[in-house]
């Protein structure tokens, strides 16, 4: 891990912004004490809330992203926002502290990891990402030992596309495995 990038990060006046999604990439390297370095880290749906990969992952949620299909009136931990990803015409029922509707120019159903980065992106910010690799390989989460889960979520995103996506934008989203 490079020293220099986290001292970069813990002295910077800029804020840093770390996406930090739920794809086995996550769990490669243990870059805990790196993800929690950046002022916001942002995470996405049904992440483990538990110690148990706080070294490759970190333990620090500053925000939390939710789509439609997490059910219910899901109340954040203290201290972390709550962003909802919601499809055209879903009905807002939901708490949130801030709502975003599902789109994106080219990518039909995005997911809420495109949806995210392309909001800071389109505000000028510079996004650095970890797991963001979607489900391109056996497992589904980094948590996950083999192929369990629903088929069906790897069907719901067009997974080239969105790698695309991640790759045009390489100028303005970082994966932080390119810097450390």
């Amino acid at each position: 891990m490079s020293a220099d990038f986290l001292k970069k990060l813990t002295v910077s006046k800029l804020p840093t912004i770390l996406l930090v999604g739920n794809g086995p990439s996550a769990n490669e390297l243990p870059l805990g004490e790196v993800v929690d370095a950046f002022h916001e880290v942002v995470r996405f749906n049904d992440y483990p809330q538990t110690s148990e990969y706080e070294n490759m992952v970190g333990r620090r949620t500053t925000t939390w992203v939710l789509n439609e299909d997490q059910t219910g009136n899901i109340r954040p931990p203290m201290g972390v926002s709550l962003v909802r990803i919601l499809s055209e015409g879903f009905s807002s029922r939901f708490h949130a502290e801030t709502k975003l509707v599902r789109s994106h120019e080219f990518i039909p159903n995005p997911s809420s990891g495109i949806v995210m980065a392309q909001t800071l992106i389109k505000q000028g910010i510079r996004v650095y990402t970890l797991g963001m690799d979607g489900y391109s390989g056996e497992r589904r989460r980094y948590w996950e030992t083999d192929s369990t889960g629903p088929v069906s979520d790897r069907r719901r995103h067009n997974q080239e596309m969105e790698q695309r996506f991640w790759n045009e934008n390489r100028q303005t989203i970082i994966p932080i495995k390119d810097v450390v």
